[in-house]
């Protein structure tokens, strides 16, 4: 990403474009509305659902899951509300000149935000659709978009409503927007707040040290399990693997040095060169008699001739 398009795409960076933008301003605003389930949007609905799936849907299997519903749908109220305060409140932080978009763009995004706005009214109760003839309607969508085989494949079945589940739903997101609200709107800060309640201080230092990961991970993960192992693996690869391979090293350089000095050097080619050495002089020996002088060849032939004969008077 340019270093132009990361100064658009960050919210941070934006701010004051209610003015410049009232129809994006206000469509983003229902639709963050819908998206953290306030009562009547779209949201609302849906979220309910989801919910109350996760209470009696698993037959109280994962209660676990209904923790962190709730919780995503606090944190998602309190999450959109402060991107509206970032984007569209205070003053422009940005680049360029901002404007409106073109009709191309905001009559879309009206036509969205009035479905968010109308198309929970399909689920309401059927005497509330009945005096406006949308019961028969409703029913046909509910059917349509229900995932019957699915539950009915897990064995399970669609949840009836629930007042109460409805109300915790929409207390969650009214709570996020609200205290969104109040930090950035009001500037009421959590420094004053945690001063006076220690639970909040608590819970303040809890998310100031990001759950305390961190922690987690460097001072417990590491220390105890990873450095150990660690540790472990170093001393293993040092004073075993290390230590065999360069035994078997020089164990190899040591023996390739004794056979060079006694094998090759000592036997094979001592060998060689000492029948060099006795055919050389050998040829020196020789060379001596092959003068080409007759007279010589006869002393030698004569000397030859009386040694034999000494030795055939010897022997007879």
């Amino acid at each position: 990403m340019s270093h132009a398009a990361h100064h658009t795409f960050d919210m941070r960076k934006m701010g004051g474009l209610k003015k410049e933008m009232p129809h994006t301003y206000k469509t983003f605003v229902i639709s963050t509305l819908a998206l953290a389930g306030v009562f009547p949007f779209a949201g609302f609905w849906s979220k309910d659902e989801i919910l109350l799936g996760s209470l009696v849907g698993q037959e109280n299997g994962y209660p676990l899951m209904l923790i962190f519903g709730c919780a995503v749908a606090l944190m998602t109220a309190a999450y959109m509300t402060r991107v509206i305060w970032y984007t569209f409140h205070g003053e422009f932080r940005g680049h360029g000149h901002p404007h409106e978009s073109p009709k191309v763009m905001t009559i879309p995004l009206w036509i969205l935000a009035g479905m968010a706005v109308l198309a929970g009214a399909f689920n309401l109760p059927a005497p509330v659709l009945e005096p406006i003839g949308l019961e028969g309607l409703a029913h046909r969508i509910q059917t349509y978009a229900e995932p019957s085989v699915y539950l009915s494949g897990l064995g399970l079945s669609h949840p009836d409503p629930s007042l109460a589940m409805a109300l915790v739903g929409l207390a969650l997101a009214i709570t996020g927007i609200l205290v969104t609200y109040l930090y950035y709107w009001k500037r009421i800060g959590l420094h004053g707040l945690t001063e006076r309640n220690r639970y909040a201080r608590n819970g303040y230092t809890f998310l100031e040290n990001k759950y305390y990961l961190d922690h987690l991970y460097n001072d417990i993960v590491v220390e105890t399990v990873k450095r150990p192992i660690a540790k472990w693996a170093n001393n293993f690869n040092q004073n075993v693997l290390d230590r065999a391979v360069n035994t078997a090293g020089e164990t190899a350089r040591d023996t390739g040095r004794w056979v060079y000095k006694w094998i090759d050097q000592g036997a094979i080619d001592g060998s060689v060169n000492a029948a060099a050495r006795g055919a050389d002089s050998s040829g020196e020996s020789l060379r001596a008699i092959q003068s080409g002088k007759v007279q010589n060849y006869g002393q030698l032939l004569f000397g030859a001739a009386a040694v034999l004969a000494i030795v055939f008077v010897i022997v007879v």
